[in-house]
């Protein structure tokens, strides 16, 4: 019996010289099973019924008795009900985790810490499993809570050949706590300090078992940062920290009966290289088209951004902006008009008293096209003798130059004159290449063809002379002198 999806295996074993083997599926050979061993993947419906081996070579053949496979619905795994929560501890205080999962059958409950196995320790840690009604729940109690308890846990439920994971969460050590013995324990009773570094803010909170307390937050028995908030209440933060921040700080609560302070917790705070959070990107843009590029660094400190191009100092079209929002800065360059030598790798460099992180290479192409003929040379049909004009005017970026050549190679004519000339183009007055073959004869015909080159490449367009063989309008011509 095998569920739905999973894979099945069966092996033939036979004696004997030179064996072949071939197995069936309720009397029908499987060309493709003809080993021994073979597994049957991912089973379905039609995977259902009787499989046989048989075993032969140039002596004798036999056949194995049927193996019959059943396929049955698959049998759902566990759900998570309830998942464990975060939660902060420290000794004497315990910390305890709740799971709970439903199923069909057995339900076994692990424990994991940082993606171990939690085992239990005498006098230190235990599990409790209670089941109820298709749902079990187990609780993992760590006993005196210490430093090197806190980490990350989570629950796996495993029941019918499957898990479920519970979400992550986190045992946080209170490392401060106060110690102190009160003036009046009935009014004073024993507190604690939680401690929060997220972001480059601190958030420390003073938890007495009682109300009715005047709040003071010290540091070296002196005043606090100037950014500190709620040094008069439970709760005191400071944002955005800086080196300077560091120091011992404690808890102070007082009332009419006297008063009690935390242990000093110290912190200290160690300026590390800026990170690199957006690193700029590899571009690709037109000539004369701008670009930008963007750089985010983070870190303690007052940080500075500098931009270079292969190590090399930037275009001259080139500027930053930055902004800055608590320990983050941000730095834009941008490069209003480019050019082709703009190309290269740009970077930026992050620096503060620590020193400084560069950042990825970002490679900047500038794609230059080569010359666009936008007006090309028309054929021109002529009598001999006659003028011949061909007009050509192309577009490029950077400097152009043209010329007139003949499609076979040989000479132009020299009677072939070229300059540039001014004609009409989409309503205005604009300088075209010309070419000018007077005295036409009917060596001249061919193709004649407009050249336009800049640094990145060539472009060509033709157009051919022609000639009549004589003049369409000579009969009417001298009709016409005739009459007069």
């Amino acid at each position: 019996m095998v569920e739905f999806d999973f894979d099945v295996y069966l092996r033939c074993g036979a004696v004997g010289d030179n064996l072949k083997y071939q197995w069936t599926h309720n009397n029908i050979v499987l060309v493709h099973y003809n080993e021994s061993d073979i597994i049957i993947n991912n089973v379905q419906s039609s995977d259902a019924g009787q499989y046989q081996c048989i075993v032969s070579n140039s002596v004798w053949r036999v056949i194995s008795r049927p193996a019959t496979i059943l396929v049955v619905a698959r049998v759902p795994g566990p759900d998570m009900i309830t998942h464990p929560t975060d939660t902060s501890a420290a000794a004497p205080f315990s910390a305890v985790f709740t799971c709970s999962a439903s199923a069909f059958g057995h339900i076994n409950i692990t424990w994991y810490k940082n993606n171990e196995a939690y085992k239990t320790i005498a006098n230190k840690s235990n599990f409790t499993l209670t089941s109820s009604h298709n749902v079990t729940t187990s609780n993992l109690t760590i006993l005196n809570v210490a430093m090197k308890d806190s980490g990350v846990y989570y629950c796996e439920a495993w029941a019918n050949k499957r898990a479920t994971q519970s979400r992550l969460v986190n045992l946080f050590y209170a490392v401060l706590y106060v110690e102190g013995v009160p003036l009046k324990p009935a009014v004073i009773s024993t507190s604690a300090v939680t401690l929060t570094v997220n972001d480059f803010n601190l958030s420390m909170t003073c938890m007495p078992q009682k109300n009715n307390f005047d709040y003071l937050w010290e540091r070296n028995n002196g005043l606090l940062p100037s950014r500190a908030q709620g040094i008069h209440t439970s709760h005191m933060s400071i944002t955005n920290l800086m080196p300077e921040d560091s120091g011992e700080y404690r808890c102070v609560l007082s009332n009419t009966t006297g008063t009690i302070s935390s242990d000093y917790f110290k912190l200290t705070i160690e300026v590390s290289l800026p990170l690199i959070l957006n690193h700029p990107k590899n571009a690709s843009v037109n000539v004369f088209d701008p670009v930008v590029f963007e750089c985010m660094a983070e870190g303690f400190g007052f940080i500075t951004i500098t931009w270079r191009r292969d190590g090399y100092k930037l275009p001259s079209t080139a500027t930053t902006q930055t902004t800055r929002s608590q320990n983050k800065i941000i730095s834009i360059l941008r490069i209003t008009k480019t050019v082709g030598y703009y190309g290269g790798r740009y970077y930026c460099i992050a620096v503060n008293e620590a020193g400084m992180t560069t950042s990825h290479h970002a490679n900047l192409q500038i794609q230059v096209p080569i010359p666009e003929i936008v007006d090309f040379p028309r054929n021109i049909t002529v009598l001999p003798g006659r003028l011949a004009n061909f007009y050509c005017l192309a577009l490029s970026y950077g400097s152009l130059v043209y010329d007139w050549k003949k499609l076979d190679g040989s000479s132009l004519p020299n009677t072939a004159i070229k300059s540039f000339v001014y004609r009409n183009f989409i309503g205005e007055n604009t300088t075209f290449y010309h070419l000018a073959v007077s005295n036409t004869q009917m060596s001249h015909e061919g193709e004649y063809c407009c050249i336009a080159q800049n640094q990145y490449g060539t472009t060509t367009k033709c157009a051919w002379l022609n000639f009549f063989l004589s003049s369409p309008n000579n009969q009417y011509q001298l009709q016409l002198e005739q009459v007069l």
